[in-house]
Parts: C-alpha cells; sequence; structure tokens
C-alpha cells in the first residue's frame, strides 16, 4: 500500500478518537487542533515505525509525549509572563534589565534568544553601555 493512501486510512480511522482524546485533555480549540494534527503528522513521517496491529495505541502515546510538550510550553510562557509583570517596571530605564535581571539566567536568556551564551554576553554589553536612546515618533 503507498504511503499517502495508508496515512489517509490511518487519518479516517482514527482523528475522531485522536481528537476526543486531545480535547479531554486541553482547552481552546486552535491548541486541540495543532495537536491533532501534529500527532499524524508524526505518523505520516514515521509510517514504517507505526506497529499495524497497534495504531491507535501509537498515536496516543505520540499524543501523551506531545501534550507534555504543550504544557511544559504553556508553564514557560505563564513564568516568563509573570516575571515580565513583576520586574517590568523595576527595569525600564535599562534595555537589559529586564533579561539580566531576575528573569533568568544568562544560558536561560541565550536559549531563548537563539544564541550562545558568548554572543548573548556581547550583547548584553551593547546594550548596557549604548546610550538610551527616545522611541521613534511618527514615520
Amino acid at each position: 500500500m503507498p504511503q499517502n493512501s495508508a496515512s489517509r486510512s490511518c487519518t479516517a480511522k482514527h482523528h475522531a478518537a485522536v481528537d476526543a482524546y486531545v480535547r479531554r485533555r486541553l482547552d481552546g480549540v486552535h491548541a486541540v487542533e495543532d495537536v491533532v494534527a501534529e500527532v499524524f503528522l508524526s505518523a505520516w513521517r514515521r509510517l514504517e515505525e507505526v506497529p499495524r496491529g497497534a495504531v491507535l495505541s501509537w498515536l496516543y502515546a505520540t499524543e501523551r509525549r506531545l501534550l507534555v510538550n504543550v504544557r511544559r510550553a504553556d508553564q514557560r510562557r505563564g513564568n516568563l509572563a509573570e516575571a515580565v509583570a513583576r520586574n517590568g517596571r523595576e527595569h525600564a530605564d535599562d534595555p537589559a534589565g529586564g533579561v539580566a535581571g531576575s528573569l533568568a539566567p544568562a544560558c536561560q536568556a541565550a536559549k531563548v534568544l537563539g544564541c550562545t551564551m558568548a554572543t548573548f554576553h556581547v550583547r548584553l554589553h551593547r546594550a548596557r553601555t549604548s546610550p538610551a536612546r527616545p522611541p521613534r515618533r511618527g514615520p
């Protein structure tokens, strides 16, 4: 059976069960749709590895791992929002203070920015030593 038709039959056969499983565990229609889509994308990418006799079990296991990742990401976003709310005013004059203050250690801040720790430290130094510029107004 070609990969495309196997993927379609898997999706058609198990979509309702997978969707219901996620809906019981997540709030928000968009989050549910994203996780369900990711489950079937993973199944499509790894179709050769999906056990033929236990497709639904494999989909549920994949879904559990994705839900853990979604919850972890939500927790990180919540923690970051709380830290910004708590420290935002405190660092209003220091462009790097929000990151360098009590938000996160340098390695975590570098990870968030998608750079190395050395690059983060250079950017932090530049932000701290550059003169404060007023925000641009108008076009």
